[in-house]
């Protein structure tokens, strides 16, 4: 293995180990209600590349009077030696009414972080490691946006409204909205299905003497749910679609530009090992296939023996005390071909996180 691969992944444990466990501040008004959380993150992979990944982040929220509350996360990210190769940084106000039944969050923040999400998929740093189990891959990467988010939360469900700025010299038009219902009849359960639509103008019709179908943005929904069945165990499942055209499609011709991925499912479970002697451990299984349109294998001529992509996700997650775990992972992939003579591919890995 590389040495500089060896000592990058020792440098980020011992800068984890070495960070404040216990944050306190003084008690003065402004302290009141402000929280700091450092968390850090590496992951070893044990294929041929020998690759270290690795991340360390910062949280900070701080509540003020009249229900309003403020949170910024920063976070780097690096490949073996350098570091930080990536820096991402999201601020979020948050103003509650009617007892915290309402909630307004306006700020810079991912999609994810209210919708789609999962009680057993939504966190790669203890849960599934590959986003292909996180996040709904027929919806284009927004990445981090200048964003809208408004829930109601009645008894049994939620209601969440989003909007995404996808083009920086504009907020009102040409953006990302999304529709989610969240069915929660009781602690255990979520039922969330949700409706979205891109309104960017991808590309522009014009008048030929072909027929022509013509598109200024795409659509589509996603189903994410979950359920402790018990203590022990607990099951999820996620569904996404996307409306398959986008873009300008010459009808006669059959060219044009037509969206590749239009379905995706994946299904998995966790069983936290109170079963057996180690009671804080956990250990997860999961699978799922991602599915082009029909127009897309048709405009690039795949043959009959195209396979859809097949991804497999297996982890056993060691928790050593609250703060440390460590976690082999093992992912077996049967990729996304139009020759199936390419087989399969594994890969496998180690991921340590620290929490303070």
């Amino acid at each position: 293995m590389n040495k500089k691969i060896t000592a990058s992944l020792l440098v980020t444990m011992l800068l984890s180990i070495v960070c404040v466990d216990k944050v306190t501040f003084a008690s003065n008004d402004f302290a009141k209600g402000l929280q700091l959380n450092i968390t850090a993150k590496s992951i070893l992979t044990l294929n041929r590349l020998y690759e270290a990944i690795y991340t360390m982040g910062l949280d900070i929220s701080k509540e003020f009077k009249n229900n309003n509350k403020i949170t910024v996360s920063l976070k780097g990210c690096g490949i073996n030696n350098n570091y930080p190769k990536d820096l991402y940084a999201e601020i979020i106000w948050q103003k509650s009414f009617f007892d915290n039944k309402l909630n307004v969050n306006f700020g810079k923040f991912g999609f994810s972080k209210y919708f789609d999400k999962n009680s057993y998929t939504g966190d790669a740093s203890t849960q599934f490691l590959t986003d292909f189990f996180i996040f709904n891959k027929t919806i284009e990467s927004l990445g981090d946006r200048v964003g809208l988010r408004l829930n109601y939360t009645f008894e049994k469900f939620d209601i969440d409204y989003g909007y995404f700025r996808l083009l920086d010299n504009k907020f009102a038009k040409n953006g990302f909205n999304v529709l989610q219902i969240n069915y929660k009849p009781s602690k255990k359960e979520n039922y969330r299905i949700y409706v979205w639509k891109d309104d960017r103008k991808y590309y522009v019709c014009e008048e030929k003497e072909d027929e022509l179908r013509c598109r200024s943005g795409i659509s589509g929904l996603g189903v994410s749910l979950d359920r402790e069945i018990n203590k022990q165990i607990g099951t999820f499942a996620k569904v996404g679609y996307k409306n398959p055209f986008i873009g300008t499609i010459v009808k006669k011709e059959g060219t044009g530009d037509i969206s590749s991925l239009s379905l995706l499912w994946n299904t998995g479970i966790q069983v936290k090992s109170s079963l057996w002697s180690r009671k804080d451990d956990v250990i997860g299984l999961a699978v799922g296939q991602t599915y082009r349109s029909s127009d897309y294998k048709e405009q690039n001529k795949f043959s009959k023996n195209y396979r859809q992509k097949t991804q497999t996700e297996l982890y056993y997650k060691f928790t050593i005390n609250n703060n440390f775990t460590i976690t082999p992972v093992l992912q077996y992939t049967i990729p996304s071909e139009n020759n199936t003579k390419n087989g399969p591919l594994i890969w496998g890995g180690i991921r340590t996180y620290f929490k303070f």
